[in-house]
């Protein structure tokens, strides 16, 4: 019952937040929307901040499960191929992400705790795996690892973002999600890959 109730706050809390982001929704919104009171905000979460965090964290679940695991098995082409793997499947099933990060964009969105150590694991992974692969001779010599990683986010996230644009003008439409990200990555790796 009472993971229910937190369960209630925190779906009304990623519908409105997506939608009106973070200052325009109200504590009073939130709970009207969950049919909770608003004491059940300081309850469950600690405040509002905290029930944003959570929100955000929500969907990037599986971004905790891709920094934790061990790549140093894998070769660097596939710890980039595994995080463009992941980001779909959190796009797929948290379409309203989306709006999170245009928000953050635009800058309106506070980057808290929980979701900011997220941010900054999957930086140090692909960061890793990027300085793996220039040390390795298999990416460029010359590689920028932090203007490759934003390159390579944009890639991948941009797709998801343009959903909106992409359904209302057919022609802009591609087939999928897999096939377009299977290409963003060639087209990528190719670029990246260490030309002798």
């Amino acid at each position: 019952m009472e993971q229910d109730k937190k369960e209630r706050l925190l779906t009304a809390a990623i519908k409105l937040f997506s939608e009106y982001g973070y200052e325009q929704v109200s504590v009073r919104q939130l709970t009207q929307a969950s049919g909770l009171n608003s004491a059940m905000v300081s309850y469950y979460f600690g405040g509002k901040e905290k029930l944003y965090d959570a929100a955000l964290s929500r969907q990037a679940e599986a971004m905790a499960d891709f920094i934790s695991h061990d790549s140093s098995q894998l070769s660097p082409e596939e710890v980039l191929t595994r995080y463009a793997e992941v980001m779909e499947k959190i796009h797929r099933e948290y379409p309203e992400l989306g709006r999170f990060i245009v928000q953050a964009f635009n800058g309106s969105v506070p980057l808290f705790s929980e979701f900011g150590k997220r941010l900054e694991g999957l930086f140090k992974v692909l960061s890793g795996a990027l300085q793996r692969g220039i040390e390795e001779g298999r990416f460029r010599q010359d590689l920028e690892v932090k203007e490759a990683i934003i390159l390579l986010a944009g890639m991948v996230n941009f797709h998801f973002l343009s959903r909106d644009f992409r359904q209302r003008f057919p022609s802009a439409a591609g087939k999928d999600e897999k096939v377009y990200l299977q290409q963003a990555l060639r087209i990528y790796l190719a670029g990246i890959a260490r030309r002798d």
